[in-house]
């Protein structure tokens, strides 16, 4: 499965290497080497891509506190980029994701579950407080296993 993830990932990714994002216009090539410069860097990098949706994660961490990209590609919705911070958590991570879409900035939690050395994002029941939307209650979570983000499948930042 991870590998078919992989495979569809690259060829998307080469398929749509002239598009151009106003927002993140430098995220469209494939990097080959991903895994060795985001053990360099500090950083693991994760992707998913179903279809033509795909998601990339830069995150680096240092003790329990999580920091990083977060970028989605959505084929028929608003994409959304920006950074995130949290902390771990035994083996979940709960961050909080600063995003821009439509050219509005906007605040939501996320929670992505360890799964081996990939991630797998949480969804569930969210509320409003302020203008941050957060998960009423972490631990009845869902987790989609065919959503994993693989470690090392990156597009490059």
């Amino acid at each position: 499965m991870k590998k078919w993830i992989f495979i569809t990932f690259v060829a998307f990714a080469a398929c749509n290497s002239d598009e151009t994002n106003s927002t993140n216009a430098n995220v469209d090539s494939v990097r080959t080497d991903s895994l060795a410069v985001a053990t360099q860097s500090g950083e693991n990098c994760y992707a998913w891509a179903i279809g033509k949706d795909t998601a990339t994660l830069f995150i680096k961490s240092e003790d329990t506190v999580v920091t990083g990209d977060l970028q989605y590609k959505w084929a028929e919705k608003d994409n959304s980029n920006g950074m995130l911070k949290g902390a771990k958590r035994g083996d979940l991570i709960v961050a909080y994701y600063t995003f821009v879409s439509e050219g509005k900035t906007s605040v939501r939690q996320v929670v992505f579950r360890t799964q081996g050395v990939d991630l797998v994002e949480g969804y569930g029941d969210v509320v409003t407080i302020r203008d941050t939307v957060q998960f009423k209650n972490i631990d009845k979570l869902q987790y989609q296993d065919d959503r994993a983000f693989i470690k090392g499948i990156c597009a490059e930042k």
